[in-house]
């Protein structure tokens, strides 16, 4: 394990659709366990919630750790999940909490080689940021529409239903994100298609 200000390591383990979270202090004991969703947008923000900047994370590769990696850096340490979890499960570790805090042992004991991320990482990540771009946009367009409208109309009809609407879709985050198009000329499609040549 890398030396840093540390407070806690945290093991992940992923059953479909479903998260286990284990937290260990560094001297790999008070266990504290968390488990959710990992497919909803409520259930990756109170997964993110848990974690902090003075922390580590062995998890799995997958959308849940994508996000993890864009709030947190370096404090997440994404793998194969064959390369370890499956590995542990063959070797008898039971999914769950038992493995959750299997990968956090694992963590604070051994010394894990500095992760690169994977070109589709990479990509998911640009993915994500073109998604909140339009998000935001989208919203900010709403917003001033909404106001228009209320200035230029002078009655409160639907107003703050619609403004109401506004607030709850700015808070929402696709999951199912769209591949990049090979046509076009957009830089995601441009840059889909030097990671392609690459192979």
């Amino acid at each position: 394990m890398k030396e840093k200000e540390l407070h806690f390591v945290f093991g992940v383990d992923l059953d479909e659709n479903t998260y286990t979270l284990c937290r260990l202090d560094l001297s790999g004991k008070n266990p504290r366990y968390y488990s959710g969703r990992a497919d909803t947008s409520h259930g990756q923000v109170k997964f993110l919630s848990r974690l902090s900047a003075f922390s580590l994370v062995l998890i799995p590769d997958g959308l849940l750790a994508i996000r993890a990696y864009e709030k947190y850096g370096d404090a997440i340490l994404i793998f194969p999940k064959h390369l370890f979890w499956d590995t542990w499960e063959t070797a008898g570790v039971k999914k769950g909490k038992t493995m959750a805090r299997f990968a956090a042992l694992f963590l604070l004991k051994e010394q894990l080689p500095a992760m690169q991320l994977t070109q589709k990482q990479i990509r998911q990540i640009l993915l994500d940021q073109e998604s909140d771009l339009e998000r935001i946009q989208r919203v900010g367009d709403t917003a001033q529409m909404i106001l228009q409208e209320g200035f230029t109309q002078g009655k409160a009809t639907n107003f703050f239903d619609k403004a109401l609407q506004n607030e709850q879709d700015s808070e929402e985050k696709k999951l199912e994100l769209p591949t990049p198009s090979s046509e076009g000329d957009s830089f995601l499609a441009q840059f889909q298609k030097i990671l392609d040549d690459i192979h």
